[in-house]
């Protein structure tokens, strides 16, 4: 269910700020999110993209899967921004921050981010899911930079919006 809410605390970076890799991964990601959560619009298929990179089966699996391993086992509400919105929501952060650590071999920096938004059971496998997605992009000579400065603070769980839910604005 998608809700709105007034812009929280987070400084996030501008679009303008990210590579090529961090920008197909963004907009796969809110794609993905509005496809599952606003069905009463149309919007383009985020394989389609997958498909233009020659990002293979195993990419396209990890990436999906990622998705929704998160998208169902969260503990908090995912901030995912509408597409065209030039921030980065707090969830969308920890995402590339989760998928350069990968990149970058640190399983254990990634698992601890993955963990502000799900039981360590579903980190376990999202993390599974997600090295698939960044051998994939590594394969296109995509990489995910690691960006220490964007950590995301950490917060009390919210109570307005239920478990699962995904906060766009």
């Amino acid at each position: 269910m998608f809700t709105s809410r007034p812009p929280h605390g987070y400084s996030p970076q501008q679009l303008s700020e990210l590579g090529t890799a961090e920008l197909f991964v963004l907009s796969s990601l809110r794609l993905w999110f509005l496809s599952h959560c606003d069905r009463d619009n149309s919007y383009p298929d985020w394989r389609q993209a997958f498909e233009t990179a020659s990002i293979g089966k195993m990419g396209t699996w990890g990436f999906d899967r990622l998705c929704r391993i998160v998208g169902t086992t969260t503990i908090r509400s995912l901030d995912v921004h509408w597409l065209h919105c030039i921030r980065i929501g707090a969830y969308e952060s920890s995402l590339l921050q989760t998928l350069g650590y990968l990149h970058h071999n640190q399983l254990a920096d990634a698992e601890v981010t993955l963990l502000e938004w799900c039981p360590p059971t579903a980190v376990r496998l999202a993390l599974e899911a997600g090295q698939a997605f960044v051998t994939a992009l590594e394969l296109h000579g995509l990489m995910i930079p690691i960006r220490d400065h964007e950590t995301v603070p950490a917060r009390a769980p919210s109570i307005a919006a239920p478990s699962g839910s995904a906060l766009l604005h």
